[in-house]
């Protein structure tokens, strides 16, 4: 996904003085990526100078020092100071949008706001130069005031990042016989006057500079002629010798880094989602001394049944398993340790593909290399055979969080599976909400661990850690508001990461919106109102994408989500309509929104999403099932539900059935996955029952859908159950119907 950093920064994201954090925000984001992740397009112009952003609260009372007193009022009155950042800053606030430097629906008024704000905006930064011309400041330091956007992302992205040559590439055009006044102003950096801006053009060439001397290998430099104002008329050819070598570039790194996964199986991909999923729990993980110690004891124990933890939805009974994981890992050195969280991945939810992945990773482990079956009932005379495995020298260790989230029906649910009396060096830790499984499992458990309320003090040790991390604290009146909160919503774990995630926002000064009172109002009146407002991303965009996620059952790739965004008329609409994303005019099937408005909603909801794997993909998925739950309920009622789903459905059957006729033609091993489940949800019965009898669906769904391939190279299909399962939801769902 190409992403250019400032198209379709929101007039109200300019006004609310985001423009560069918004871009760094991303910049950052996309390094969390696979290689590459940066390219750098350098002309002749260095570019907008904007006021930084923030400054540090020291350097900001030298600035003010080193000022004139008008000059002080001038930049006290724009920039406030904030204790809540760590160190504490002073901020650039935010404009007024009906003010003099706001924005106007008229094109006329909007212009003249603008240039105003650029002279007012002009001023400052002439009092911040004269000011630090007059400071002791360290090079980077005077570049936050000096440098251009464009020089702050390459910052980011280029000259600050290791192993740059391995996913920055860099590609700079210069054009010959440039002229030297306003005949040139689209592609040279000019003064009011008209005049060559000579000091922009020496920072230009100073980082170009830096950049070839970072990246010796990775900078591609062209020179074009300059031709009656404009670049000569050869252009295209030149611009095809670029496009080429871009893509040969990006290629080699591409292929590069796919050549370190070929040798990965099914079962490697599963056990590496897994450790992830625990990793994302457990980091931060504090306090819940005790009820780590009573795991460690059963660990140590003689006991041969099951540990069961048990608690409340949001109680942090994950984090546990994954905290308990990682301690057992360096308590028990030799021990083989293993962890799965039901719900992490599609495979985890259906008793077959859960039971064969493990025995294919204890298998592994202890150096059996039979064949593992893909029939249920053989998996369950199987895994007590591969417990059975352990030895004293390397006891089995083994967590399983979250039975209660085994797919509804699935005869996994009953747990015949667990042996009433484990192998002698087996140690199985388990988790599940109240019902009907968690029934099953009192049945086979030792002991129960019931995970309650965190205590406040805690609950203050986490929070605490969590704004350190993010660099940030609270005044003792918001943060004593926080735990309050925190203790009349039962203590959970959950309600405090959800209202740390509000407060890491809050200023020292001035107000900040109340937290709701639980987990689902603070989802709801706290987050999706503030990620709904103008400022930030807008109602329809918001609560669509997140209905579409809330629709998924294992959560959506993102060219997935971004397909059914570009689909949806109404988020495309309201997009098109905003004159500074300048959406070119295409066919209703090629109509794309621009993938940054996806990014930046996505990097706002960073903390409550979680990657996940479906069908050999990453899929994106709530954090939690609490989340899921508040997004359905505030983004699917009413019709918005079967509508969600309905373009979902007709988005996977596009994609193998182009079309539309039934050939069943496409390779997009989810669309086979998910089209039934879709059409289901949707209420179109008609359509369902055409795909689920059509014997060509059936045979590449049998085929494609579930497919796991083990250490010998063998494949083993699971393409039936999920078959199986799409039937028994289309009864379920259309039994009573009279048709």
């Amino acid at each position: 996904q190409a992403i250019d950093l400032r198209w379709g920064v929101s007039d109200e994201a300019g006004l609310d003085q985001r423009t560069i954090p918004l871009c760094l925000e991303e910049i950052e984001r996309c390094q969390q990526a696979d290689r590459p992740n940066f390219l750098v397009l350098l002309g002749d112009r260095y570019g907008w100078r904007p006021l930084p952003a923030t400054i540090p609260a020291d350097e900001f009372v030298r600035i003010l020092e080193a000022t004139s007193r008008a000059d002080a009022e001038a930049l006290t009155e724009w920039y406030l100071r904030d204790d809540n950042a760590r160190p504490a800053e002073y901020y650039l606030k935010a404009r007024d949008p009906d003010g003099a430097y706001g924005t106007s629906p008229d094109p006329a008024v909007k212009r003249e706001k603008s240039r105003a704000w650029d002279a007012r905006a002009a001023e400052l930064r002439s009092i911040l130069l004269g000011a630090i011309d007059r400071l002791d400041l360290p090079p980077d330091r005077k570049a936050a005031y000096t440098a251009s956007a464009t020089e702050h992302e390459i910052e980011k992205g280029a000259l600050r990042v290791p192993d740059a040559a391995d996913h920055v590439f860099c590609y700079f055009r210069r054009i010959d016989g440039l002229p030297a006044d306003a005949a040139a102003a689209t592609y040279r950096d000019l003064l009011p006057d008209g005049t060559v801006d000579r000091e922009a053009a020496e920072s230009l060439a100073a980082l170009k500079q830096r950049l070839r001397a970072h990246l010796p290998g990775n900078v591609v430099e062209q020179v074009v002629p300059w031709e009656t104002g404009a670049p000569a008329p050869d252009l295209t050819d030149y611009l095809d010798r670029f496009c080429a070598k871009v893509e040969e570039a990006l290629v080699t790194a591409i292929e590069k880094r796919f050549a370190a996964d070929a040798e990965r199986t099914t079962a490697d991909i599963e056990i590496e989602a897994h450790r992830r999923f625990g990793g994302a729990r457990a980091s931060f993980f504090t306090g819940r001394d005790q009820e780590l110690g009573a795991i460690e004891a059963h660990l140590a124990g003689e006991s041969r049944r099951v540990l069961l933890v048990e608690g409340a939805s949001g109680a942090g009974k994950s984090a546990l398993l994954a905290a308990a994981a990682r301690q057992a890992g360096t308590r028990h050195p030799g021990a083989v340790v293993v962890e799965r969280f039901i719900g992490a991945t599609p495979a985890s939810v259906d008793g077959a593909s859960l039971l064969g992945l493990l025995c294919r990773e204890l298998g592994a482990a202890y150096g059996a290399d039979d064949p593992v079956p893909d029939d249920f009932g053989e998996l369950t005379d199987l895994f007590p055979a591969r417990l059975a495995l352990a030895t004293p020298e390397r006891p089995l260790l083994l967590f399983i969080d979250a039975l209660d989230q085994l797919a509804a029906g699935d005869p996994a649910r009953r747990l015949a599976w667990i042996p009433a009396e484990l192998p002698q060096h087996v140690r199985l830790v388990l988790s599940s909400l109240p019902g009907e499984v968690h029934e099953a499992a009192l049945a086979r458990a030792a002991d129960v661990l019931a995970v309650g309320s965190m205590s406040a003090t805690e609950a203050g040790e986490l929070l605490d850690a969590w704004l350190a991390a993010a660099g940030r604290t609270l005044q003792p009146e918001q943060r004593s508001d926080v735990l309050a909160r925190f203790v009349a919503a039962a203590g959970l774990p959950l309600y405090l990461k959800l209202a740390f995630e509000e407060a890491r926002l809050w200023r020292s000064a001035g107000p900040y919106p109340p937290l709701a009172a639980e987990v689902t109002g603070v989802i709801r009146d706290n987050l999706l109102a503030r990620l709904s407002a103008p400022v930030h991303h807008g109602e329809i965009l918001v609560r669509h994408a997140l209905g579409y996620l809330a629709a998924s059952r294992f959560g959506l790739a993102e060219d997935e989500l971004l397909d059914a965004l570009s689909r949806d008329e109404r988020v495309f609409g309201s997009i098109a309509a905003q004159p500074y994303h300048d959406i070119p005019d295409v066919a209703a099937d090629e109509q794309r929104i621009p993938v940054v408005v996806w990014a930046r909603l996505r990097s706002d909801l960073e903390p409550y999403l979680s990657e996940r794997s479906a069908d050999g993909i990453a899929t994106l998925d709530f954090h939690h099932a609490l989340f899921r739950r508040a997004a359905a309920d505030a983004c699917l009622a009413g019709d918005d539900g079967p509508a969600r789903h309905g373009l979902l459905a007709d988005l996977f059957r596009s994609r193998i059935d182009p079309a539309g006729a039934g050939s069943w033609s496409g390779e997009d091993r989810r669309g086979f996955a998910e089209l039934p489940f879709h059409l289901t949800e949707a209420g179109r019965y008609d359509d369902v029952f055409e795909v689920l009898t059509d014997f060509r669906f059936i045979e590449r769904k049998v085929a494609t859908v579930g497919a796991v391939t083990q250490g010998d190279g063998t494949i083993l299909y699971a393409g039936v159950s999920r078959l199986r399962d799409d039937i028994d939801r289309v009864l379920e769902r259309f039994g009573d119907d009279d048709g």
